[in-house]
């Protein structure tokens, strides 16, 4: 993985992106499509194998929302797109792991 490249997930729903090892900061959470308002960052984790992709789960249950809410992002962060496929209604999921094997 490259030095410097952080990411980090807040119970406020953020997601942040930092390049210079946290001096700066970049937030992208606007750039996820279809996340409601109100959702936390349950999980986030980088790619062992590929610079610039990250996982991130979110969780809206305070809301009383039980959906689905996972996300991969291949360009550190500059777009997103929903790896929720066919998970089962109505689960919080709590953490994201990348396959140490079949990291698609």
């Amino acid at each position: 993985r490259r030095a410097g490249l952080l990411y980090v997930g807040t119970d406020d729903g953020n997601v942040q992106v930092s390049r210079d090892g946290g001096r700066t900061w970049t937030n992208v959470t606007a750039r996820i499509p279809g996340l409601p308002e109100a959702s936390y960052v349950a999980g986030i984790e980088a790619s062992r194998r590929a610079d610039g992709t990250v996982y991130v789960a979110f969780d809206n249950h305070r809301s009383d929302d039980f959906g689905n809410y996972l996300y991969r992002s291949d360009d550190h962060g500059r777009s997103w797109r929903s790896i929720t496929g066919d998970l089962p209604a109505r689960r919080v999921i709590r953490a994201v792991h990348e396959d140490p094997r079949n990291p698609r």
